[in-house]
Formats: structure tokens, sequence, C-alpha cells
């Protein structure tokens, strides 16, 4: 709804739908790492449908997962992670400028989307 804060009604009912996903985060500095505290939240009862769609790896393998949602159309990523291990630093410090370096769609499809040229924006939305 921030999206809409300053538009008139008018301008809101003519976009088109929008869909955001919300996924879990498991990032480390290394791929092992991080699949081995993937593998221990599951263990200790993280629910299958969680884990399997959850993101782990490094920044780096995030991003590029988070870029192939962005390419079949999903411009709305909600990372979700309890606070007591939402990696809150390494989000802003090594994965946010990844993803504001990876290419915007085409003006054409982003209009379509309904979607701003800006490639990924934090929107306030806890880990």
């Amino acid at each position: 709804m921030a999206l809409y804060e300053h538009c008139l009604p008018s301008q809101i009912a003519h976009q088109p739908a929008r869909a955001a996903i919300a996924l879990d985060i498991v990032l480390s500095s290394n791929t092992e790492e991080a699949w081995e505290k993937a593998e221990t939240l599951i263990a200790e009862g993280l629910p299958s449908q969680i884990a399997a769609s959850a993101l782990v790896g490094t920044a780096q393998e995030i991003a590029l997962r988070l870029n192939d949602y962005r390419e079949l159309g999903l411009y709305d990523a909600i990372l979700t992670a309890p606070s007591e291990r939402a990696p809150y630093r390494a989000v802003c410090e090594d994965l946010m400028p990844l993803l504001r370096q990876q290419t915007v769609p085409s003006e054409r499809h982003a209009r379509l989307a309904g979607v701003s040229q800006s490639v990924f924006g934090r929107h306030g939305a806890a880990l």
C-alpha cells in the first residue's frame, strides 16, 4: 500500500494486480555453513513448506535466486526470519548492494508490471 500512498483512487484502479512472495532466508558467508544452518533449523522443527522455499546460501546466491523470481514477474519479496536469527546486517551490507547492481527489467515490462525502475527497494518490513 505504500506504493499507492500519494495516488488518487482513479490512479490506483487502473494498476495491474501485483503479487508478493514471502520467503524465509538463511544467509551465511559460505554455502556449506548456510546449508548446515538450514539443516539444523529443519531438525529443530522448521515446517517443510517454509524450508522448501527458503533462500539458503551466500548473498550472491540469494541475489541470483531473487532475480529468478523477478524474471517471473514477482517484484515484491518479503524476506522473513525470526528475530533471533534474522540476518539484518548481512542483508543490508551484503545482499542489498548486489540487488541494486542487478539489471533492471525493460521499461515496458516494468510499466506493465506496475513497478518502478528501481531494482529492489527496502520498505521497512522486518526480516
